[in-house]
């Protein structure tokens, strides 16, 4: 091999720095694409338990209650005792959703 193949041979290649390059840039951006995918799902949720408390501090009264991390709807209304509990009137109390939930009513069902 002449002396000017030996050099050629030994430069880095400027197209493979550039590829090489540009995978560790996509590496990356997918990296970075997850990270915002998921994050993006947390502010829906987020946004999605404020317009429930909007929607029922304005009076707008919902059969909706999140406990924990997990969001329920109350699907019916009972009586007690001369007393109506409406579906609105079970998901604005907490302490019966709760009581409801540990004798497995079929009045609350879990959204999420």
């Amino acid at each position: 091999m002449s002396e000017k193949n030996k050099e050629a041979a030994k430069a880095p290649d400027p197209a493979n720095e550039k590829l090489a390059g540009l995978e560790a840039d996509n590496a990356a951006l997918v990296q970075e694409n997850k990270e915002l995918k998921a994050e993006l799902k947390d502010a829906q949720e987020i946004v999605k338990d404020l317009k429930t408390q909007v929607q029922a501090s304005k009076g707008g009264k919902t059969n909706t209650i999140k406990i924990g991390k997990d969001m329920y709807k109350v699907v019916g209304g009972f009586r007690k005792k001369e007393k109506a509990f409406t579906a609105e009137d079970i998901a604005s109390n907490e302490k019966l959703v709760k009581e409801l939930l540990e004798k497995g009513s079929g009045l609350i069902v879990k959204i999420k």
